[in-house]
This record gives structure tokens, C-alpha cells and sequence, in this order.
């Protein structure tokens, strides 16, 4: 009898330890979060890392955080990409298109949350916006929409101005955002000039064409190669002294006259949010691919009043921030 009891407190002492094994790896499994963006160190990727650490995750314990830079030199993504499949991680966090592209191409399998893809469905990347239906969701930009609301802020503020400099890079999304523009620039009879770059190193010679083209102002498109330097070309535009604006606050910020475009911080709080429900078990292809929500118009009144620009009192009063 004593034998018989022996065994049973054996086997029931050892199935609690299965149990309790099997918990302790449950409850100290440890996720590995990629990170593949075109440019530098950058305020995306830190805020979608730190909005997971507000989720709950410690660095180090239940999280770890795998990350590439491209450094604005987008040729180098595929390799990045394929390294970072190669890691297997659970989720992969892309900016942009062609990071997405490059991502999509390595992987049909890895869950991808994307952000600042001006075409999602057009790029091939989802089935559908409300239905994404593969591995790849997150958040979808405005890019395509941006061009003519600039335009109409920028004529309202330097309406003598009727050469436009439009500085933008060299693919097809940023084309198509062009001709989005032309009819309501044929309307306020101005000419768009652009001007196209590849990277940084051809800022100044783009701005030397803009120059000799007779550029009386200046749209910058919202791309990483342009958003990653927004001071460089807001220097370069005092320089020339072109009345601008961009897409991002911090080109206002950092000199540019104005910027209207997405609240900075809904898109990577989303994509953190996507990529703790994926975490959690969610399919991609079941979470729809959102757009921002929430915009921003920015005046630096020290640039304007530098630029001999008196900004009339309506449009003062439709700006969300006035930088003195």
C-alpha cells in the first residue's frame, strides 16, 4: 500500500513539474521583433519601440529587437531583408515601399507590419485595404492626396510665386503623385517644376537646378530619402530663399516655412498596436490596413517673416501651431 501511494505522489509530483515547466516556457517565451527601414536611426522606429515597451514587453526578458538601416541607400534592402528572415523573428516592422517590397519578396510566411505605403494595393502588397488576406498589414500614407493641398497652402502664402520647384525622387509612386497636382496648378496658372533625386548626395544640385529654372517656391514630397533630412533641405530652400512646405512637422521645425501632413505619431503607435495583436495571435490578413486620421498644419512664422512673407489672418488661424 505504501508502495502504491509512492508511486502515485511520483507520478503526480511529475506531471506538476511538466505543468509547471511547460508554464514557465509559455510564461518566459521571448519574441524577436525585425526591424528593416530605409534610412538612419530615425523617431519611427524608436517610438514603435518604445509603445511595445509600453504594451508590456521588457527588452531583453520577453522582447528582443532585431534592426537593419538601409542609410538612404535603398539597393542594399533585399540583402537587409533576407537577413532578417533568416533570424526568424515573429513579426517584421518596414517603412516605406520599396522596404516592403524587398520584405514581401523574402518572406510569404513572416507576418510584415508596414508603414508610409502610399499604395498598398496597387504595389501588390494586400488583396484588399479592409481585407489584406496575406502576411503583410499595417498603415497606408497619404502620399498620393498630399500634392494638391500643398499646392493650394503654398500659392495662398507666396501667391506671386508661379514657378514651383516640386523635389521628389525617382519612382513611379512619386510620379503619380505629380500629375495629382497638374490640374489645379493649370487652374491657378503656375508651372510645377521637378525636380528628381536619388539621394542626399544630390541635394545641392538639385537645388542649383531648381535655381536655374527660375523656381520662385518649393513642394518637398514625402519620401524617406527627403523626410530623413528635413533640416538639410529646409537650409537649402533658406539658401534659395523659396518659400516651402513639406509633409512632416519637423521640416517646419527644422526651417522650412510650413508642413501639413499625418500626425506623426499615429502611424507607429498603430503599427506597435498591430504588432502586439500579432504577437498575441492575430493573422496580418485579418487586420485591416488603416490610414491616418489625424493631420497637422504647421507655419514657422521666423522663416516667413525672414522670406518678406505676411501670412493673411485666415490662413494664421487654420494652422494647428504657429512656430515663433
Amino acid at each position: 500500500m505504501r508502495d502504491r501511494r509512492m508511486f502515485v505522489g511520483t507520478v503526480v509530483c511529475s506531471l506538476a513539474g511538466v505543468r509547471f515547466e511547460t508554464y514557465a516556457q509559455q510564461a518566459t517565451k521571448i519574441y524577436r521583433v525585425a526591424f528593416l527601414i530605409n534610412g538612419s536611426v530615425g523617431a519611427d522606429y524608436d517610438e514603435v519601440q518604445q509603445r511595445l515597451l509600453e504594451f508590456g514587453y521588457v527588452a531583453g526578458k520577453n522582447i528582443v529587437f532585431e534592426r537593419r538601416f538601409a542609410n538612404d541607400h535603398p539597393e542594399r534592402l533585399p540583402q537587409l531583408a533576407a537577413e532578417l528572415v533568416a533570424l526568424k523573428p515573429d513579426v517584421i516592422y518596414v517603412i516605406g515601399t520599396r522596404g516592403t517590397l524587398a520584405v514581401k519578396q523574402a518572406t510569404a510566411t513572416i507576418p510584415i507590419v508596414m508603414l508610409g505605403v502610399a499604395d498598398p494595393v496597387g504595389s501588390g502588397f494586400v488583396e484588399s485595404l479592409a481585407h489584406p488576406g496575406g502576411n503583410i498589414t499595417g498603415w497606408s500614407s497619404h502620399e498620393l492626396d498630399l500634392g494638391p493641398k500643398h499646392l493650394e497652402l503654398l500659392h495662398a502664402v507666396a501667391a506671386a510665386a508661379s514657378r514651383i520647384a516640386v523635389l521628389m525622387v525617382e519612382k513611379p509612386l512619386q510620379t503619380a503623385a505629380l500629375k495629382t497636382m497638374e490640374g489645379l496648378a493649370s487652374q491657378l496658372h503656375l508651372t510645377l517644376l521637378p525636380t528628381r533625386v536619388r539621394s542626399p548626395d544630390e541635394f545641392d544640385r538639385a537645388f542649383a537646378s531648381m535655381k536655374g529654372e527660375g523656381a520662385q517656391a518649393l513642394i518637398v514630397f514625402a519620401d524617406p530619402v527627403l523626410a530623413n533630412h528635413p533640416e538639410t533641405i529646409a537650409k537649402l530652400a533658406a539658401g534659395a530663399k523659396l518659400p516651402s512646405i513639406s509633409t512632416y512637422r519637423d521640416y517646419a521645425e527644422g526651417g522650412g516655412l510650413m508642413s501639413y501632413g499625418p500626425d506623426l505619431h499615429e502611424g507607429p503607435k498603430g503599427a506597435a498596436a498591430y504588432i502586439d495583436k500579432i504577437l498575441r495571435g492575430s493573422r496580418p490578413g485579418d487586420l485591416p490596413v488603416q490610414r491616418a486620421t489625424k493631420f497637422s498644419f504647421v507655419i514657422n512664422l521666423k522663416v516667413a517673416k525672414r522670406l518678406g512673407l505676411t501670412i493673411a489672418q485666415p490662413l494664421l488661424a487654420r494652422a494647428d501651431e504657429l512656430l515663433q
